[in-house]
């Protein structure tokens, strides 16, 4: 597969870019530069990309399992919290129907620029995570203070 890369690279310059290896800062670059950002992990525990994602205003296209279902809210179900595009299960007539979506969205540029904006005022700091601990605290009557 690299060597067919390395080919398209070759038989297409500066039309085609073949990067064999990894590099921090080009990674972050790419996802920046990036429309969508398609992260259909099989699992993922917690996942970090797709706040990176988020955070440069790339919508995530994600698996629904673990930190990405807890952090991508799918813009076809929740019209007004939406951030993302969430598989509904993990096959790929699913990857296509998204991977539609997704394309019917880039074509409404105000819906995208919307998205874009909603993603990146997302926000998964721990001041957020202690206001919620705080609020369960608080309902289950296990507050002492």
């Amino acid at each position: 597969m690299e060597d067919r890369l390395r080919q398209l690279q070759e038989d297409f310059p500066g039309r085609a870019c073949c990067h064999i290896g990894y590099s921090e800062e080009l990674a972050h670059r790419i996802e920046a530069a990036a429309d969508f950002f398609l992260m259909p992990s099989k699992f993922e525990p917690c996942g970090l990309n797709q706040l990176y994602s988020f955070r440069y205003g790339t919508i995530p296209i994600v698996n629904n399992v673990g930190g990405l279902s807890d952090t991508v809210n799918d813009i076809r179900k929740k019209q007004t919290i939406g951030n993302g595009f969430k598989l509904a299960k993990y096959s790929s007539n699913c990857l296509l129907q998204t991977l539609r979506a997704s394309s019917a969205m880039y074509a409404n540029k105000e819906r995208l620029r919307r998205i874009r904006k909603r993603a990146m005022l997302a926000s998964f700091d721990w001041i957020n995570a202690a206001k919620s601990y705080l609020k369960i605290y608080a309902t289950t009557g296990n507050n002492e203070n």
